[in-house]
């Protein structure tokens, strides 16, 4: 910056700037004088840099206030050197997008609502993704595999091998019965596996498995009994292994979604609902046909430890609405 006569203007020693820190200056031709900052500095000038306590208003100038003369003004300490005042003012395309955002003060808050928005959207796409059926990528490796895809009844079929009956239905990932449609069944025969899934029933169903039949299932397969709530453990109540072994305690939930986890390995047959394990069974102790091991009587016309060890998996239809979900499977 120059003077008048042509001599530079002397810069301001460290020191002088620190006896003026936060004090604006207005250099003339002959002198420099000290003026109040609200008077002259058009806010939106020094905006851009701040003014040191914060300020960083984008109000325009008051446009009854008026530069003095030919005084250029800078803020000692704080604005760039004067080649740089060209650029406090701002470009005419920075000025009218100042414009715009200060006559559309919904702008921003509509980017930030639908930027959270979008952010919410993904959190709630990727909670669907993980409750979704199927198995994850680490419980692949572990010989996890889906039975039930949530979205068709692929892999399913009636007990003579064609498609489900009518009655069974999709409905939210879920596989339910609303009305008379006849148990359902795989397609795939399996022994020894670890079978975990979900269910939610208004009455009366059952989980059968290694069933050598499904025309016949109730003598050659084992029945895991899926029932609402009754108070008390029995040999058909829900979890029991169907009129032979009774739960150890009744875990069911009314009108909940229930997890049951049913591992079966040789003789060994083993419930897990909600956590708990109601049921350690040994199949090679039921020795004898219509006869438990108690003494008390059965339905099934054979030993139970002369049963099939592999055999289909299926749902049984038994008048109530059920629903099951999330069914995945693993061999041993």
């Amino acid at each position: 910056m120059h003077s008048a006569q042509g001599r530079p203007a002397a810069r301001q020693s460290s020191r002088d700037r620190s006896h003026s820190h936060g004090a604006l200056m207005a250099f003339s031709e002959s002198q420099t004088t000290a003026l109040p900052r609200s008077t002259i500095l058009p806010r939106v000038a020094f905006s851009r840099y701040g003014n040191g306590m914060g300020n960083r208003s984008l109000e325009r100038p008051d446009p009854s206030v008026s530069p003095i003369g030919n005084r250029t003004i800078t803020m000692a300490g704080y604005l760039p050197p004067p080649r740089c005042w060209e650029r406090v003012g701002f470009p005419p395309r920075r000025r009218r997008a100042l414009e715009l955002w200060r006559n559309h003060p919904m702008k921003r808050p509509f980017r930030y609502g639908l930027a959270c928005s979008l952010i919410a959207a993904s959190f709630v796409c990727l909670a669907f993704a993980l409750s979704a059926p199927g198995v994850l990528a680490e419980e692949k490796e572990k010989g996890w595999r889906p039975l039930f895809n949530g979205k068709d009844f692929s892999g399913w079929t009636d007990a003579a091998g064609k498609s489900p009956g009518k009655g069974w239905a999709i409905v939210e990932g879920a596989m339910v019965r609303q009305g008379p449609a006849g148990d359902i069944w795989t397609k795939d025969r399996f022994g020894n596996f670890v079978l975990d899934l979900e269910f939610k029933t208004e009455g009366n169903s059952g989980i059968f498995i290694r069933t050598g039949n499904p025309r016949d299932c109730v003598q050659t397969g084992i029945e895991i009994q899926v029932y609402k709530p009754v108070g008390a453990p029995s040999k058909h109540s829900c979890g029991a292994v169907y009129d032979a072994l009774a739960p150890t305690k009744e875990m069911v939930k009314a009108d909940a979604w229930n997890h049951v986890v049913i591992t079966a390995k040789n003789n060994r047959l083993e419930v897990v609902m909600n956590g708990e394990k109601i049921i350690d069974m040994d199949l090679d102790r039921w020795t004898t046909p219509g006869q438990n091991p108690d003494g008390s009587k059965n339905k099934y016309h054979k030993a139970l430890k002369d049963f099939p060890r592999e055999g289909h998996i299926g749902f049984q239809d038994h008048g109530a609405k059920v629903s099951y979900r999330n069914v995945k499977i693993r061999s041993l």
